[in-house]
């Protein structure tokens, strides 16, 4: 395994078939070559188009399993673009263009639009859209080279779950909220 995603974290990951290319495709992710490609349905309607993150993470002092946004901590930089608002949620392409764990679902948080369905990053009293079972961000692209020089953009389709989700908030017809309460997680 050449990179992992997050808990519950769809989306696109990379194997390597021999040791030499598991040690070539590892390099490139310390050097932070390979370029990733999310899509994420954030909690609230970002007034900006796009944004960069530029804040250092560490791990949190009050609870293990999370990581915070501290001043003295490692890089983490984190692009955004909105690409549709969906009543009280917006759709996000994300771009983290450094890999430490949990990025985008603590850069999100920090800014004040949380992951949908997160239930480590997100304010339990905010109710996520019908359809919601997990957290909403799955790695669309990833773009790496390959052993023998070539370059090469790995994609995988949105899941049918968090399409669903976006298919509920699109049209008017479905409930805008999940029944029974208020469980962020899911």
């Amino acid at each position: 395994i050449v990179h992992r995603l997050d808990k519950d974290t769809s989306g696109v990951v990379v194997l390597a078939k021999t040791p030499e290319s598991l040690q070539f495709l590892l390099k490139q992710f310390k050097e932070r070559r390979p370029k990733k490609e999310y899509v994420t349905l954030v909690f609230g309607r970002l007034g900006e188009k796009k944004g960069r993150i530029t804040r250092e993470l560490a791990r949190s002092k009050r609870n293990p399993m999370r990581r915070a946004v501290v001043n003295k901590g490692k890089d983490a930089i984190t692009e955004w673009q909105l690409e549709e608002k969906l009543g009280e949620f917006s759709l996000l392409r994300v771009w983290p263009l450094t890999g430490r764990m949990h990025q985008i679902r603590v850069h999100m948080h920090w800014l004040g639009f949380p992951i949908v369905g997160d239930a480590l990053y997100t304010i339990r009293h905010k109710r996520p859209p019908a359809g919601t079972k997990r957290q909403l961000l799955h790695a669309e692209k990833l773009t790496v080279k390959l052993l023998n020089g070539a370059v090469k953009m790995f994609t995988a389709p949105l899941p049918e779950d968090f399409a669903e989700v976006l298919k509920n908030l699109r049209n008017p017809s479905h409930p805008p909220f999940k029944k029974g309460g208020v469980n962020a997680g899911g």
